[in-house]
């Protein structure tokens, strides 16, 4: 597998002029497949380890390896650094997650070669090899952010007074169906009925002896 380029040579001779054509074969940069990604929301730091990387037909040219997103609303383009302990042939790829996001994002990963003047600069005559892999980031059922109650007033001595409804902030569950505790000294005196919260029937609040 490789790219043709055609270079052309005028020879003037005795005879006159020669044409010498020259179809040069290049062979393109090379990487080894890439698995597909699973991960939760709000993962850490990913990295993944890019090996195979060469210029291909046993040349031995400067490359520069990118990688880019579909979906950088939910992974940003990753980083490609090198560290010499792995050699030459590998790179490592790191993945940051955006937090609270989940879906899908294709990665295409591109290996670029110098071309035949060596200089990585002039992508005119540089070979390119691209390989793509996909990102799946599966949705967490995040905890509640907020939780409060319509009103914290009543009549002094109305037994079972009804405080009103328990509104809660919920990024994953808008309006779902939550399960509720009620903790504290006084926990004993209160209930939840239908989503709010309200002294017990037999309960009433007596300002001057219970705050």
């Amino acid at each position: 597998n490789g790219q043709s380029t055609t270079l052309a040579d005028v020879v003037v001779n005795g005879a006159g002029v020669q044409i010498v054509t020259i179809d040069l074969q290049i062979e393109l940069p090379t990487l080894d497949v890439l698995s597909e990604v699973n991960i939760l929301e709000d993962a850490a730091e990913q990295t993944i380890s890019l090996t195979g990387i060469t210029a291909g037909g046993g040349e031995t040219q400067l490359l520069s390896i990118t990688a880019v997103s579909d979906n950088t609303g939910l992974i940003p383009d990753p980083t490609v650094t090198s560290r010499p302990a792995l050699g030459a042939e590998t790179r490592l790829l790191t993945v940051t997650p955006l937090p609270d996001h989940y879906g899908i994002a294709t990665i295409t990963v591109t290996v670029e070669d110098s071309g035949l003047d060596l200089d990585i600069d002039t992508t005119e005559d540089n070979a390119t090899f691209s390989k793509t892999f996909s990102i799946s980031v599966t949705d967490l059922n995040d905890a509640p952010t907020s939780i409060s109650v319509a009103s914290l007033l009543f009549d002094e001595n109305s037994a079972g007074a009804n405080l009103g409804a328990i509104n809660v902030i919920d990024q994953d569950l808008s309006g779902g169906d939550y399960t509720f505790a009620i903790t504290g000294a006084d926990k004993d005196s209160f209930e939840i009925v239908n989503g709010e919260l309200k002294l017990k029937d037999t309960i009433t609040a007596d300002y001057e002896t219970k705050d």
